[in-house]
């Protein structure tokens, strides 16, 4: 192969993967006016995870665009869709902390989805869901006590009726 050839070979592949790159970014929400992207994250979940580090008072990191999944029931049992939006952590909270985060979502009309709930020893993770939006919380723990926590809110694609 010529020089040439391998010249233009990796210019349009570096245009793909810019190109795809920025369609990633606005799925999950990214965007210039609501200071989406790699920081911050953006839209109504990243307000909603706003609204839990105030009423709940957890010193979060700052919050981050995700990607996550989530399961949905199907008349052939379930499957797993892909959320869209924003997600933030916590090290050294304790249980009672974590448990304060899914009183405040089920205060604001979310459910918990039986489908997005694990338990272990070491970690475990509640799903709640409100509509289209969608939120995990996980606690992971090394030892008894402080807990670290993540807590994930997006945007669950339309689906086809």
């Amino acid at each position: 192969m010529s020089k040439k050839c391998v010249i233009v070979t990796v210019i349009v592949l570096v245009v793909v993967l810019a190109g795809a790159g920025y369609a990633i970014y606005k799925l999950a929400g990214g965007s210039e006016e609501n200071g989406g992207g790699a920081e911050g994250g953006g839209g109504e979940t990243a307000k909603l995870l706003d609204e839990i580090r105030s009423e709940t008072g957890i010193p979060f990191s700052t919050k981050h665009s995700s990607v996550f999944g989530w399961y949905v029931e199907t008349a052939e049992g379930s499957e797993s869709e892909t959320a869209f939006g924003s997600i933030f952590e916590a090290e050294g909270v304790s249980s009672s902390k974590v448990d304060e985060i899914g009183d405040f979502l089920l205060s604001k009309g979310f459910e918990i989805d039986s489908l997005n709930i694990a338990e272990g020893t070491v970690t475990g993770s509640v799903g709640y869901k409100k509509g289209d939006v969608v939120c995990i919380v996980m606690r992971r723990s090394a030892s008894e006590n402080p807990e670290k926590v993540e807590v994930s809110c997006g945007d669950l694609p339309e689906r086809a009726q």
